[in-house]
């Protein structure tokens, strides 16, 4: 669903004007070309003149006129194609924040692992720095993040739970690793 506009309103009155000439042609209203083309002609206009309002416009029966059905279906006919595209151009914009949502969240989790990984290697450049020998060679893992874990060879039903809390209390971190 990617588009250049963030409106579909637009392009669905138009499509709006365009299936009124279709119907009208398909019914057979159209004597000539040259009355195809006036009407295409005047809608295009119409679209473009009344880009991103509203279609519907009541035309009051004015007194001493007879009572007329068609000014009434031709209201209600507008005022249904101006629902039903403020209701498509509704479900867009609801399906257009939630993508939105769900890429800021995984941004937010992604950054929350890096995060993690810096905060697992400062650890061990600190546990080097504070070492009294020189010779000490690091192999393991301290846990505090998912980096270095095999899940293709762990049962589907036992994965490891790593969480990586603080203590107020203490100055020390606390890591946990439920078994696998």
């Amino acid at each position: 669903m990617a588009q250049l506009s963030p409106s579909t309103s637009i392009f669905d009155q138009v499509a709006t004007s365009l299936f009124d000439l279709v119907e009208k042609y398909n019914n057979g209203k159209y004597l000539t070309k040259q009355d195809l083309l006036e009407d295409f002609n005047k809608a295009l206009n119409n679209a473009y003149n009344n880009i991103d309002t509203i279609n519907s416009k009541l035309n009051l029966i004015t007194k001493g006129e007879p009572p007329s059905s068609q000014k009434m279906n031709e209201f209600f006919s507008t005022l249904k194609n101006d629902v039903n595209i403020s209701a498509k151009q509704l479900d867009y914009l609801l399906a257009k924040t939630i993508s939105v949502f769900n890429m800021f969240t995984s941004e937010i989790e992604n950054e929350k692992k890096y995060s993690q990984r810096i905060f697992s290697k400062a650890k061990v450049l600190q546990m080097y720095a504070q070492s009294p020998a020189e010779d000490i060679i690091y192999t393991g893992d301290s846990f505090d993040n998912q980096d270095y874990m095999d899940f293709a060879k762990m049962s589907k039903t036992e994965n490891p739970l790593v969480s990586n809390r603080n203590d107020d209390n203490t100055a020390k971190h606390k890591y946990k690793v439920d078994a696998i």
